[in-house]
């Protein structure tokens, strides 16, 4: 992150009331924030381009995963720091027109966020920002992608069942050649050898 941007990051968090900034961890007798990101790579998804409108261009986009935040977030920005430790590039979620855009599902737990493949990052800092006007920093992702949780094994395959072929024999009894016949048959299923 450039250092102006962390300048007024740090700013905003000094001089914001405590109460705007009430999460349900970190503070005194709350659990520490497992606050983390992790660059997944390219994934499949295309919901982005090299526009500041949403919409897929049949390229991967590159895939980023946040879990911990205090909230579901209003927004977000992603921005590519280079080997220098500056800000190479940014993406956007709410389109400004000039950036280009961003995509994020977000849920309780946790926040996807795509974006259109640019150059080469050594890492990644995510702002997000609240309904209320506060911002949270997820930050020094770095841009090597983090494989996905192991499958589990598959389960053994179901036994094949053995097919036995079968021929019907049909037995006519003796009271057919009666007169008058009796219309009885019987019918049994004998397994023939393979």
């Amino acid at each position: 992150m450039s250092a102006i941007l962390r300048l007024v990051c740090l700013c905003l968090w000094l001089f914001t009331p405590a109460s705007v900034w009430a999460q349900p961890c970190g503070g005194a007798g709350q659990p520490l924030c497992a606050r983390t990101g992790a660059f997944l790579g390219a994934t499949g998804e295309d919901y982005v381009s090299t526009s500041p409108y949403v919409f897929g261009n049949r390229v991967p986009d590159w895939h980023l995963r946040l879990t911990g935040l205090r909230a579901v977030p209003a927004s977000a920005t992603v921005i590519a720091i280079d080997a220098t430790g500056h800000e190479a590039f940014r993406w956007v979620t709410k389109g400004d027109g000039v950036h280009w855009a961003a995509w994020m599902i977000a849920s309780a737990s946790t926040v996807d966020l795509w974006v259109e493949p640019r150059g080469v990052a050594l890492s990644f800092d995510v702002l997000a920002a609240y309904g209320d006007g506060t911002m949270e920093v997820v930050g020094d992702i770095r841009a090597t992608p983090t494989p996905p949780e192991p499958l589990p094994p598959p389960a053994p395959p179901a036994p094949t069942p053995v097919v036995t072929p079968l021929v019907i024999e049909i037995g006519v009894p003796k009271c057919a050649l009666e007169t008058p016949p009796c219309f009885t048959v019987d019918v049994k299923l004998v397994p023939i050898a393979p």
